[in-house]
């Protein structure tokens, strides 16, 4: 996705590459993206440095991981095969993952604004400017 829509690229991109429930690929038609457009791109681990150049805007949802555990097994249990299967992929794999990454890469650090995101009625925003706390609105 970066390199198409980077200055040299031709605006081709794919908007899914994996199906949750199979966790198989996905091989979908690319789709176009209009000259000008505004392209937000949602996932994990995007602040790789073979990748942290090409963003021209960093956003770190940050959620505990216990917060986002109950939310991950709310949302997911039917895809993964039940609650206690949930569960077990995201402690093991996800979080696993996710826990060397924020390790490694402090993408919190490298954000151009985080939203601390625990309390979904009162997410807050951190702007790498000024590090002082924003209501979101």
């Amino acid at each position: 996705m970066l390199l198409p829509l980077g200055p040299d690229g031709d605006r081709r991109i794919r908007t899914r590459i994996i199906d949750l429930p199979s966790n198989a690929s996905i091989d979908e038609p690319p789709v176009v993206v209009p000259v000008g457009s505004v392209v937000i791109v949602d996932g994990t681990f995007l602040q790789r440095p073979e990748i942290a150049g090409h963003w021209d805007c960093r956003v770190f949802v940050n959620t505990s991981f216990d917060d986002a555990l109950a939310r991950g097994i709310a949302r997911d249990a039917s895809a993964l095969g039940g609650e206690a299967n949930a569960e077990l992929v995201y402690q093991s794999r996800y979080h696993a993952a996710a826990r060397l990454y924020i390790d490694a890469i402090r993408p919190a650090e490298r954000a151009t604004v985080v939203v601390d995101n625990d309390d979904l009625d009162h997410p807050r925003l951190r702007f790498a400017a000024d590090q002082r706390s924003h209501p979101a609105l």
